[in-house]
């Protein structure tokens, strides 16, 4: 999740294409200039002919691992390949050059954790048979609202403040992150999360409450109902861990980073001087 994104030094255009039409029609119709970089997000949406079209530099994330070889044409047109999953090592053939975290846009954030009054809770991402069984009796005993689609950033922003609780369940088991986990840290909820390999140096326990089942969620949300403020300061410590996941530091360091690496890869010794410069 990006939002509007403002990096010192850095002018960022943004472009909305889910599919070939609209890049054709958003390549044929605006003028894009003379970008340095160009970042594609599921390069694998779009045929290779089109991400070759975009100017400058082409870097490619993989965001949806659903997505991740059904077009591996769009995959090779790019330059530079990363993951937010980093068990991801090659895609479409084309081999990862690191994994990254999902960036959270700066809106998501809040300035501290607020003491809940009450447990509401929410979860976010589309139904799947997985998530469904898990959910399901959560959902019909306990106040635990389900977002599926079709709302803004802001709508979510104000469903984050109104239900201090969170729960993740990925889309089938061990599914690893999306970017709702490090979402809803940064809103200041409390988050509860199944375990999963691909956590970007959360703690269990620490920065969440890692759950086992749906039995699991539901004793955790009865024990709230009682006990509001049990995991405070769970919540707090996750919201501080949340800053990892910043868009505009996880931006400004990829940016950074692919710059120098397209410097060094044509001229090995231009910024051989100048690697300990880049901030992280």
């Amino acid at each position: 999740m990006v939002g509007h994104l403002h990096l010192p030094g850095y002018r960022i255009s943004q472009l909305a294409a889910y599919n070939d039409r609209e890049l054709e029609e958003a390549l044929s119709e605006r003028p894009l200039g003379q970008p340095r970089l160009a970042v594609v997000i599921d390069p694998s949406r779009y045929a290779g002919g089109l991400v070759e079209r975009l100017p400058g530099r082409r870097i490619g994330i993989v965001a949806d691992n659903d997505l991740a070889d059904q077009r591996p044409e769009g995959v090779r047109a790019c330059e530079l390949l990363l993951s937010f999953d980093p068990r991801r090592e090659w895609v479409g053939g084309v081999k990862v050059w690191r994994a990254m975290s999902p960036p959270v846009s700066d809106s998501f954030f809040v300035p501290k954790v607020v003491a809940p009054r009450h447990p509401a809770a929410v979860t976010v991402g589309r139904s799947t048979p997985y998530r469904e069984e898990v959910l399901i009796e959560a959902k019909h005993h306990y106040d635990l609202l389900q977002i599926i689609e079709g709302v803004s950033a802001e709508e979510l922003t104000t469903f984050f403040r109104d239900h201090p609780v969170a729960v993740y369940v990925p889309r089938y088991p061990g599914g690893g992150p999306a970017w709702q986990i490090a979402a809803h840290l940064a809103a200041g909820q409390l988050l509860l999360s199944e375990r999963a390999p691909t956590m970007f140096g959360l703690e269990e326990d620490v920065d969440y409450v890692a759950v086992k089942d749906g039995n699991h969620i539901m004793r955790l949300l009865e024990a709230l109902s009682r006990f509001p403020t049990m995991f405070t300061r769970v919540a707090i410590r996750g919201r501080q861990k949340a800053e990892w996941f910043r868009a505009s530091r996880v931006w400004q360091r990829l940016i950074d980073d692919a710059l120098l690496w397209f410097a060094t890869a044509e001229d090995p010794l231009s910024f051989a001087g100048q690697r300990r410069s880049v901030p992280h």
